[in-house]
Formats: C-alpha cells, sequence, structure tokens
C-alpha cells in the first residue's frame, strides 16, 4: 500500500511538472510574439522607405546631363536592397524573434529611412541647382524689361543663318518714333510699360519662325529665315499696323510709330556685322523720310 502511494505521488509530481513546463513554454511563446511583431513593422517601415525612394532615384537617372552611371549604380542598389529586405522579412516571420533581430530590424528599418532621405534630397539639390542654371541663363539671354531675347541670340541667330550660306533671310531693325517725348512727359516709368506692351505685340505680329529682339532703348531687331525682301516689307507692313495701335497710359492714349529697315542676305551683306548696319542705314532713311518702311539696295 504504502509502494502504491509513493506511485500516485511520483505520477502527480511528473504530472505537475509537465503542466509547468507547458506553461512555461505557452508564456515564452506570447513574450516573443510582441518581438517578433515588432520586428516585422520595422522591416516593412524599412522596406516602404526604399520602395519609395524608387520614383526619385529613377528621375535622377534620367535627368538629361546627369551621372547616369552613379545613379544607375544607386537604382541597383536599392532594388537589390528591397531584396534583402523581403527575405529578412520572410525569415522574421518564420522564427521567433529575439533582442539580435530586433537590433538588425531596427538597423533595416534606419537604413531604408536614409536611403529614402538622401535620394530625395539629392533630386530636390539637382533639381533646384538647374532651375538655377537655366534662370541665369534666361537672365543672360533676355532683356529684363519685355521679356524678348538680347542682343546675344540675335547674333548667334544671324551667324547661324549665315553659316548654311545656301538660304536667304532678312534683318530687319526697328526703332520707334519721338519715343524720348513719351519718358520726358509721362517718366519712365510708364516708358517702360509702353515698351513692355510693344514687345509683346511685336511677338504676336512676326511669324513663328522669326526671332524678335530687344537690342536696347528703343530699339529692336527681327530675324526672318528662309525670306526675300518684298516678304519682309509684307512682314514689316504686319508689325507697324500691330505696333500703332492705341496704348493707354491712365486716361492719355499713345499711338507709337515706328520705322523699320530691311536687309537681304547675301544681297545687303555677307556678314552680321554688314547686314545690321544696312539695315540700320535703311531705317533711318525711312525716319528721314517718313515713310515708315525702307529697303537696303
Amino acid at each position: 500500500m504504502i509502494i502504491n502511494i509513493w506511485f500516485v505521488i511520483l505520477a502527480q509530481g511528473r504530472h505537475q511538472r509537465s503542466f509547468f513546463a507547458s506553461l512555461h513554454f505557452f508564456r515564452v511563446q506570447h513574450h516573443d510574439f510582441p518581438m517578433t511583431l515588432i520586428g516585422i513593422i520595422l522591416i516593412i517601415l524599412g522596406l516602404a522607405g526604399l520602395v519609395a525612394a524608387l520614383r526619385p532615384a529613377r528621375r535622377l537617372y534620367n535627368i538629361s546631363g546627369n551621372q547616369h552611371k552613379g545613379w544607375g549604380f544607386l537604382l541597383s542598389l536599392i532594388t537589390l536592397f528591397i531584396a534583402g529586405y523581403l527575405s529578412y522579412l520572410w525569415v522574421l516571420i518564420n522564427i521567433d524573434a529575439g533582442l539580435f533581430e530586433i537590433v538588425v530590424a531596427s538597423i533595416f528599418f534606419g537604413g531604408g529611412v536614409f536611403v529614402f532621405v538622401v535620394v530625395r534630397m539629392s533630386l530636390q539639390t539637382i533639381l533646384l541647382l538647374q532651375k538655377t542654371i537655366q534662370d541665369k541663363d534666361h537672365q543672360a539671354n533676355h532683356d529684363y524689361l519685355t521679356g524678348l531675347p538680347n542682343r546675344y541670340p540675335f547674333y548667334h541667330k544671324i551667324d547661324k543663318l549665315i553659316s548654311l550660306s545656301d538660304q536667304k533671310f532678312c534683318c530687319l531693325m526697328l526703332d520707334l518714333d519721338k519715343f524720348k517725348i513719351i519718358n520726358d512727359t509721362f517718366g519712365h516709368a510708364d516708358g517702360d510699360h509702353v515698351l513692355q506692351v510693344l514687345g509683346q505685340r511685336l511677338i504676336e505680329s512676326i511669324p513663328k519662325k522669326a526671332l524678335a529682339a530687344r537690342l536696347g532703348g528703343d530699339e529692336f531687331s527681327v530675324i526672318l529665315p528662309n525670306t526675300q525682301s518684298q516678304d519682309a516689307l509684307t512682314v514689316a507692313r504686319s508689325i507697324r499696323h500691330e505696333l500703332s495701335q492705341v496704348i493707354h497710359i491712365g486716361s492719355c492714349s499713345l499711338i507709337v510709330d515706328v520705322s523699320i529697315g530691311i536687309s537681304e542676305y547675301p544681297r545687303d551683306g555677307d556678314s552680321r556685322q554688314s547686314l545690321m548696319k544696312n539695315a540700320d542705314i535703311a531705317m533711318f532713311r525711312s525716319k528721314k523720310q517718313g515713310n515708315h518702311f525702307q529697303m537696303f539696295f
């Protein structure tokens, strides 16, 4: 009987040890589950940063004139990182994460955020630099008041047309009649307004392939590619018609007239200097004679 009681006690002891062991295992499993979940969340967030970095990295790669090889290498690295993050995410899903796995997941999270921030800031910096360069280039090649090209694009256009040699074109020099009286009467602010209005009208009155420029003061010029003098005379009439429309300054109405001189390449000059000089001569001749248009020959 004593032996039977002993076996009962042993059986109960084994049962109790089995119960406590199961309880301990249950606690361990539920203790590690939040750690695993934290690790998974960190990896997913880092992965989101890498995926978000793909678009700006692709834009950096496609920017004209940029270092394509370097940004292409970065794009490849981000793709490899994404594959690595997915692999580690799969590992976390199938194990009970501990402190080490959480530390690694935190590093992965920081890496994803870092890549996104660096790529995003790089894109913003390069776009800002490009805009600054474009603005500087525009300021260097355009008149600040009217927005028209200045003398430098004008010179370049003539030189380019001359280099083609087999193409006729015309150079028009324009000078506003008695514009000084407007400045003296209304002031330079209203005079600037008049120049802005006339500059816009000049653009609207010339063919699309033509180039209008403000050379300075009240002097403008137009280049008409693939055009002979008779066709240029038609354009000159259109220009005068548009520019001589009424301009309102406060309660006053102004009509500004213009004198236009025309030279044709290569008949009236075989260089930029000679073409502009002869167009100027024709313009002063038209101003003196009061006939508004004058061809040089």
